[in-house]
Formats: C-alpha cells, structure tokens, sequence
C-alpha cells in the first residue's frame, strides 16, 4: 500500500530529524556556549507526530500490546479482533472529530507556538492524520478479519 510507504518514510525522516535537531542543540550549548531557542519546540512537535504516526503504524501492522489465551487461529479471537476493531474504529473517529473541532479553533484564533511561530494546526493537524490513519487501518483490519472469518466456515 503506497500510504504505508509514504508514512515510513515520514516516521524514518522525522526520527533522524529530532537526532540531528537534538545533536545540533548539544553542539551549541556545550562547545559554543549558545543555545538554540527554537530546538526543543522543534523536537516536541515531532515527537507529537512520531507518536501518532507510530500509533497508526502500529495498527496497520496489528503489533499493539495484546494478551493471547488463546490460538490466534481460533473462531474466538477471530470475533473477539472484530468487536475489537469496530469499537477501536467508532473511537477512532470520534477522536477525529473532536481534534478537526479543535483545530478549526486554533485556526480561527491564528494560535502559533512560542518559539518558533509557527502555525498551532501543524501538530495538532499531525494528530487529527494520525488518528484518521489508524481508523483507515483498523478498517482495513477488521475487512481482513471478516474476509478469514468467512472463508474458514
């Protein structure tokens, strides 16, 4: 799936980009006696699309933190991963909607973050992606598991 390519990319360019921002802020501070102002801003905010790509990531590939009691071939987990999935999914988009709510507010009052300026939406705009990404994913999941549910009958 091209999109799954897209946000690998995205999670591998944001992690060497916090390291290098992280790296760069330790130079100057500690060997040129100056500190960069802007560096940790800019880490916070791609920490905060780390996570919710990850989290999105860690849905498309179905390795969020799980309990087996049982085979995870039996009938049982295959209806228990499809409860799982609608509900993670209604959840999901319910989070969207409230994030897209809030960030037509930070939109409306031009809310930009102290050091940087830049624009409030870009964070929280990574957060609604993420969000939507995991419900694309968990829809995706669950279609998966209905289509192995039908066929073992």
């Amino acid at each position: 799936m091209k999109i799954s390519r897209i946000l690998d990319v995205i999670m591998i360019a944001l992690f060497a980009g916090m390291l290098l921002t992280n790296i760069v802020q330790i130079i100057f501070r500690y060997f040129l006696n100056s500190s960069l102002f802007w560096s940790e801003e800019l880490s916070i905010m791609m920490m905060i699309v780390m996570v919710f790509m990850a989290s999105s990531i860690l849905i498309r590939d179905n390795e969020h933190i799980t309990i087996d009691i049982f085979s995870s071939k039996s009938k049982s987990i295959k209806i228990m991963d499809i409860v799982q999935y609608t509900i993670s999914t209604i959840i999901l988009l319910i989070f969207s909607y409230l994030i897209y709510k809030y960030m037509l507010s930070v939109i409306s009052r031009d809310t930009k973050t102290a050091a940087l300026r830049a624009p409030m939406w870009i964070p929280i705009g990574a957060m609604l992606t993420g969000t939507l990404l995991s419900a694309l994913f968990a829809v995706r999941n669950l279609y998966r598991t209905l289509v192995d549910l039908k066929g073992r009958r």
